[in-house]
């Protein structure tokens, strides 16, 4: 199949270029991403994803050979691969090949990552994708004080004083561990091994991985300013890990062009935690290769 692969984000892409794909040309351990339609006129998280991360996705699941695993508002389920017209407005095929162009199965078997996805079965979902959200803000993945006054607003009335207490509510709700959609794949990809004990993993670009020109202007409104604050301090406090591998992705970026910088690094390893993983670091891994636009 011809390789369809992107090399250029931040531009709409050309679905009418994509062979349309059925359930029958879907590979176990493909990767599915999507974007989410946004009812009414108002700005809705899908918007705010994809402005932020600077890709074209605002979901990601991984096919298992007969379901599309996928952290949904009920948890992490296996779902129908149906396309939901209602609710996505593309779902792309994304295709692991390894260096000579060969898929899973080929080079490695496809079942240490559909086994590995259902590992994650039943697990929490990260509260309506507003963690993805918090994690891309942190990063500073924010292009204007509109955009930023856009996020407090879908925050509602959690998004300063408040916000410890939503994510109480709605995060520590259970022993078990939230997650988020792009970290199930990069998980099922991490958890894979090669028999060898070696992590198939995925290959993505970390150094000035997403837009450039994402700086803050200077002298913030108070509003904005404080809600900033407030992510920071919650999220270091609530959960640190996860806080420390968000303040070393952002200073290898403020590092880009040193020498002894690694540009590519492998999704799920101690450099790039699978819960730091964004659908935009889906859609330019290096081992994931768009192949199709998935019809039914």
């Amino acid at each position: 199949m011809t390789n369809f692969n992107q090399t250029k984000l931040g531009h709409q892409l050309k679905h009418n270029a994509l062979p349309n794909m059925a359930l029958k040309d879907l590979l176990p351990g493909d990767v599915i991403l999507s974007r989410g339609i946004c009812t009414g006129k108002g700005l809705c998280i899908s918007d705010i994803i994809v402005a932020l991360d600077g890709g074209d996705y605002s979901h990601a699941a991984v096919f298992d050979g007969k379901h599309f695993v996928q952290a949904t508002t009920k948890g992490v389920v296996a779902s129908e691969p149906v396309r939901q017209i209602e609710h996505q407005s593309y779902l792309h095929v994304y295709r692991f090949l390894d260096s000579e162009g060969n898929p899973l199965d080929v080079s490695l078997p496809s079942l240490p990552v559909t086994n590995a996805s259902h590992t994650m079965l039943g697990m929490p979902y990260a509260y309506d994708e507003l963690v993805l959200v918090a994690m891309l803000v942190i990063m500073r993945k924010v292009t204007s004080i509109s955009l930023l006054k856009d996020i407090i607003e879908l925050f509602g009335g959690v998004a300063l004083t408040k916000l410890r207490e939503w994510y109480k509510k709605h995060i520590k709700h259970s022993e078990s561990r939230s997650v988020i959609c792009s970290e199930v794949v990069a998980q099922s990809f991490w958890d894979a091994s090669d028999g060898n004990g070696k992590p198939y993993g995925l290959e993505i670009e970390v150094i000035g991985r997403h837009r450039s020109g994402n700086e803050l202007p200077q002298n913030l409104p108070l509003d904005c300013e404080q809600f900033l604050d407030n992510l920071e301090d919650f999220m270091a406090e609530e959960n640190p890990l996860f806080y420390q591998a968000n303040q070393l992705l952002v200073e290898q970026m403020t590092m880009k062009g040193t020498p002894s910088v690694k540009q590519t690094v492998i999704a799920g390893s101690r450099l790039l935690p699978a819960n730091c993983v964004s659908p935009c670091d889906l859609q330019r891994c290096q081992t994931l290769h768009l192949v199709g636009n998935y019809v039914d």
